[in-house]
């Protein structure tokens, strides 16, 4: 008998040329079970891909996409070519071909028929005509997965895990707008529904950026662990209030009873060294480190945002043959540090964790700042591809090109993923992917990790395009 597993497939979030890619490798899929299914299942497969067939096309017509401001259609990929039509601002617009040619989309408009070329940065997704159908279907294969969604919350991190048998945890609940949440909260209940249950949650450390949304969380999830580091700036004494944020994730956790353990490490006054996993649903989870407060031997004694970043948790997850490792602000650095200098956070990951810290994917520390990603640390790490959670904070410049070049001598540009696409804040930024005069906003880089049984792995945005919709 078949393990009929449940999937969500959101197909607004893919083009019609990536609807013909799942297509075809879907009806590949259905050859090779047929093929290798018996006969009392062969007429079950079938008519499962048949319905697939039939909801993806209902939706391959929807557009989706519209002008951001006045555009000029071209005949061909080149702005000196002739003019197929003009199109105002707010025409819909359909991606005929979701690769670029010379940074323009081959589109059509629906409501006249006229096909083109558009110019990367006059269009967007329309998300007024986003319709979300979850799509439930069965592999069929035995084949099952861990999807991490990095939900683009602008200069902050929060990310859900779905575990096989549709168990999830969660690492950080953070946002830009550390003032309130809500609108992290509305883009967290978009993937998971409120009233779900989560088997753990970490919170790497107390800034309002990682914890934001933490409460409504708390609240509006059937949390049974947290795991959180307790150690805020008003315990640090380099503020005398505690943050607003701080105080709602405090106050939540005092109010729900159905959560089984709350580990509080300022509290406990304890180290998280490497040692035993958390094993769900196949998927190994390692607490590799986490403080109650900074260690002394670190001598962070300027700096409150170092001491406060340095303590993180940062956990590593196992599955089918790849590992994620979730990095917080870990501290490893100083701007100016010589090349081999390893301070704080990933100097003790590195004397204490070496042998665990080899991933195939790195969360870049503090949203790729300076002081994070030190050569010795990710010498150990040797990632194959990076994460980038970042916003357009003028103050910050995340992700920094120093940061980035460090980077590129372990991945390539391509196996980079920033939820913070187009972004241009000057030359400190990485300028992979900016778009002269972006203003990147929350919402429109989500980045998808699944880890698959069969050892296969797969990161991708959910949005192809690149494109800006707020120019400074």
């Amino acid at each position: 008998m078949y393990d009929l597993h449940a999937v969500q497939l959101h197909v607004e979030d893919l083009l019609p040329g990536d609807k013909k890619l799942l297509a075809s490798a879907f009806y590949r899929r259905a050859l090779v079970t047929l093929h290798e299914s018996n006969p009392v299942h062969m007429k079950r497969i079938f008519l499962l891909y048949v319905n697939f067939f039939l909801a993806l096309s209902a939706f391959a017509q929807q557009p989706g996409w519209e002008v951001i401001r006045p555009a000029i259609l071209h005949k061909s990929a080149n702005s000196s070519s002739g003019i197929a039509a003009r199109l105002p601002a707010g025409t819909k617009l359909q991606i005929l071909l979701a690769k670029r040619k010379n940074n323009f989309y081959r589109v059509q408009a629906p409501a006249s028929g006229i096909k083109g070329w558009v110019y990367k940065t006059f269009i967007s997704r329309a998300r007024d005509t986003t319709i979300h159908i979850p799509l439930v279907f069965s592999p069929l294969t035995g084949l099952d997965s861990v999807s991490i969604r990095v939900i683009d919350v602008d200069n902050g991190l929060c990310t859900i895990i779905r575990l096989p048998g549709n168990k999830y945890v969660i690492y950080d609940a953070g946002g830009l707008n550390t003032a309130d949440g809500s609108q992290t909260w509305g883009q967290m209940k978009k993937f998971l529904p409120e009233g779900a249950t989560i088997e753990f949650m970490v919170l790497s450390h107390m800034d309002g950026d990682h914890i934001v949304a933490a409460s409504q969380a708390i609240r509006g999830y059937r949390i049974k662990k947290v795991i959180w580091g307790g150690y805020d700036r008003k315990i640090d004494g380099s503020n005398a209030t505690e943050t607003r944020a701080f105080q709602k994730l405090k106050s939540a956790l005092q109010g729900r009873a159905n959560i089984t353990e709350s580990i509080n490490l300022n509290e406990r006054d304890s180290v998280i060294y490497p040692g035993g996993d958390i094993v769900i649903s196949g998927a190994h989870f390692k607490l590799l480190c986490g403080f109650g407060k900074p260690m002394p031997e670190w001598h962070l004694t300027s700096d409150a945002a170092e001491r406060l970043n340095g303590v993180s948790i940062v956990m590593k997850v196992e599955y089918g043959g790849n590992s994620v490792l979730f990095t917080g602000d870990a501290l490893g650095r100083r701007k100016n540090d010589a090349e081999g200098v390893c301070i704080a956070t990933e100097k003790f990951l590195v004397e204490n964790a070496a042998e665990a810290l080899r991933s195939t994917i790195m969360f870049s520390p503090h949203h790729g700042a300076e002081n994070g990603s030190s050569k010795p640390f990710l010498d150990k790490v040797r990632p194959e591809y990076i994460i980038i959670p970042a916003g357009h904070v003028s103050s910050f410049r995340h992700p920094r090109k120093t940061t980035c070049e460090r980077y590129l001598s372990y991945v390539t540009a391509d196996h980079i993923f920033r939820t913070d696409r187009g972004d241009d804040q000057g030359p400190l930024e990485w300028g992979y992917l900016s778009i002269p005069g972006c203003r990147d906003i929350a919402g429109d880089d989500d980045i998808q990790v699944d880890l698959r049984s069969d050892h296969k792995l797969h990161v991708y945005y959910l949005n192809p395009i690149n494109a800006c919709t707020t120019f400074k």
